[in-house]
């Protein structure tokens, strides 16, 4: 069983932005924030630098968040072993790009590693993030070791830091309305839930072969 406890900050108090409820989408939250920088809350010392690991499958999609987020988050750094993939990118917005994450974490400008990155390469760069006292949010899994995660998150707490694992499905609005019926007694006494889901198209075979059976 993990021992787990709230972070002493949240990634709003990182770079000083004013805390807000859960939005229900990343459009609204974006709306949310556009509003607050045109009337002076958020200001441009407010932005959070990123260094995006793992620029393919998953990485793709935390690029279009960063874009879609330019009131608040400025990419620093893309890394990944495909260096060609790397620098197109970095040409693409304005930032470093580099094969390992050695450069980007020294770089003060550097607030928040994403780490979207093949699945076996999961742990070890979130500890050496850690390590360089960056914030994490990390594609699932932390890793397939009970024991690693246990360390991941003992570390996190004590160096204060917010760290987040990308369980998405608890922030999808279908999954949240049926917990909510699912609290409200709307179907009656629960027996059993069985939900499945699929990746489309399917992946590559490189990918298949780090994913941890995904």
């Amino acid at each position: 069983k993990l021992r787990v406890a709230p972070p002493a900050v949240s990634p709003s108090e990182v770079a000083g932005m004013p805390k807000r409820p859960r939005a229900d989408s990343k459009d609204v939250l974006a709306e949310q924030m556009s509003i607050d920088l045109a009337q002076g809350r958020l200001t441009k010392e407010s932005t959070l630098g990123i260094a995006l690991v793992g620029l393919g499958r998953s990485g793709a999609f935390h690029l279009t968040s960063i874009k879609n987020l330019p009131e608040v988050t400025k990419l620093r750094w893309a890394i990944d072993v495909d260096e060609a993939k790397a620098k197109a990118i970095a040409q693409e917005m304005g930032c470093s790009f580099a094969t390992s994450l050695d450069a980007a974490l020294a770089d003060p400008q550097v607030d928040i590693v994403i780490i979207a990155s093949t699945t076996d390469t999961h742990f070890p760069f979130i500890m050496q993030s850690l390590r360089a006292k960056k914030a994490i949010f990390a594609e699932k899994p932390i890793s397939h070791e009970v024991h690693e995660v246990q360390e991941a998150v003992d570390l996190a707490l004590k160096n204060n830091l917010p760290f987040v694992c990308g369980y998405q499905r608890r922030s999808d609005l279908n999954f949240r309305a049926l917990k909510k019926q699912l609290d409200s007694g709307a179907i009656g006494q629960l027996k059993m839930i069985k939900s499945c889901s699929r990746d489309n198209p399917v992946p590559p075979l490189e990918y298949l072969r780090t994913s941890g059976g995904i």
